[in-house]
């Protein structure tokens, strides 16, 4: 289990093609005037008490994908509990009525299950698992004893081994993967405090402190039911049988009174906004970002194509080697350049090369290059396009336009909005998008040298 999830950074977009009712044949491409058609099969309903499903056949597997989404994540955490929604993602690991502490893993592991894990997002939160194909039927018990029980089972003994999980997982984290802390420096000075993103996803032991079991039990209430879920199954199965499972096992769990979300304050970014922290980051890390619309909007697909593209450039130039990409999220998106810089590169000079290549892709009489622009859509769309060829990746598409957009293949409708991306839309989008004036500057020190700072 992961303090963060990537939010499906990858599947910003996805493959293009035609719908049609019960089956989608889908046309992806690397090549702009070519198509090898993929055929995909999605039955997509809604039980009585709200739970929205996903069938996917595949025959050419010996297994089965189980992806069990709810619609609350580190955004719905209570202002003085930042945390609060991992915690609970980790609490549903330990028990329930007729399931000993930890002994969900256990059986989950006697049935063949090589992948069973959870991620915690900003607005969602995924537990999915992998069996042999004749492992279904338990499996979807496992996962509906934990929707019935919640966390309703789970002793004061279970919660503190679990927030020392939980602040430990934080640790190696950061360890391992600093880029995570860099990113989450960022979120928190983008948005305010009292914006469902400023907080830290994973809590800190600060917040976590306050943390009462109690807590956990009234949290999982509250967003652990049917009404606020998306089960998907994708592999070798019966589609009839599988249905009839999961009204077996599903149906007659009681929707939940789901809160309602807290007002969200307005970020208006008016000026510049520059800041400088320390995080368990690697070495000194520059992120400058712009607010951008969220989820769904025609504006990313141009962004898209804009980030891969200053990419390239970067990756042609020996200066400097910058990661772009824009994270989309549902409240509001980011447009994100991030470099490693070294500890005495001025960060004006930074930021005036990469205001020049802006100046130069929207410049008066400037053209974007012409092999470089398609270089970049080719790159998005093939990228795409061979990460749906992985069964357990297309799952998780799936699952993600259904509990985002309650439709399973809404991100496939993105794909003709990209191949039909121009050099003369993608300036436009960096024009509105991506002023001077309107980003969010973070220079990011690694803690230990402060740290070491402080002992000299």
């Amino acid at each position: 289990m992961t303090a963060r999830s990537r939010v499906l950074l990858s599947l910003g977009l996805l493959i293009a093609g035609a719908i049609s009712a019960g089956c989608v044949a889908l046309q992806p491409t690397t090549k702009m005037d070519q198509a090898r058609p993929i055929t995909v099969y999605v039955r997509h309903y809604q039980l009585a008490n709200g739970l929205k499903v996903a069938l996917h056949r595949d025959r050419s597997v010996p297994f089965v994908h189980i992806r069990l989404s709810y619609g609350v994540g580190s955004a719905d955490d209570p202002l003085d509990k930042a945390g609060l929604a991992h915690l609970v993602e980790h609490l549903m690991f330990d028990g329930s009525e007729h399931l000993r502490p930890n002994e969900y893993m256990t059986r989950a592991h006697a049935l063949g299950a090589p992948d069973v894990n959870a991620e915690t997002g900003l607005d969602r939160t995924t537990y999915h698992l992998t069996v042999p194909r004749g492992a279904l039927e338990q499996a979807l018990w496992l996962e509906s004893e934990r929707m019935l029980s919640k966390v309703d089972f789970v002793s004061e003994d279970e919660l503190k081994r679990e927030l020392t999980v939980v602040k430990n997982e934080r640790r190696e984290r950061d360890a391992q993967r600093p880029g995570g802390a860099a990113g989450e420096a960022l979120l928190s000075a983008v948005f305010p405090p009292g914006h469902p993103y400023h907080a830290v996803t994973g809590g800190t032991d600060q917040s976590m402190q306050w943390v009462r079991l109690e807590d956990a039990k009234l949290f999982a209430r509250q967003h652990y039911g049917p009404n606020d879920a998306t089960l998907v199954i994708a592999g070798d199965f019966d589609e009839e049988r599988a249905a009839a499972l999961i009204e077996r096992r599903f149906g007659d769990i009681p929707a939940v009174d789901v809160p309602a979300r807290r007002a969200v304050p307005e970020v208006r970014i008016e000026h510049e906004l520059r800041s400088e922290t320390n995080a368990d980051v690697g070495s000194d890390t520059i992120l400058i970002a712009w607010l951008v619309p969220p989820l769904g909007s025609n504006a990313l697909p141009p962004l898209t194509v804009a980030a891969r593209y200053l990419q390239l450039l970067s990756e042609s130039t020996r200066i400097e080697r910058r990661s772009v990409a824009v994270w989309p999220f549902r409240l509001a998106s980011l447009f994100v350049v991030g470099m490693q810089i070294s500890p005495d590169a001025p960060a004006n000079r930074v930021l005036e090369r990469l205001d020049n290549h802006l100046v130069d892709m929207t410049g008066a009489n400037r053209d974007l290059n012409p092999q470089a622009f398609a270089a970049a859509r080719s790159s998005v769309a093939s990228g795409l396009y061979f990460g749906f060829d992985d069964l357990r990746w297309r799952a998780a598409a799936l699952e993600f336009g259904v509990s985002t957009f309650d439709d399973p293949l809404a991100l496939s409708k993105e794909i003709p909005k990209l191949l039909q991306t121009t050099p003369e839309s993608t300036q436009d989008a960096i024009l509105t998008y991506l002023k001077k004036d309107r980003r969010i500057v973070t220079i990011i020190h690694p803690a230990s040298r402060s740290s070491r700072g402080e002992e000299e």
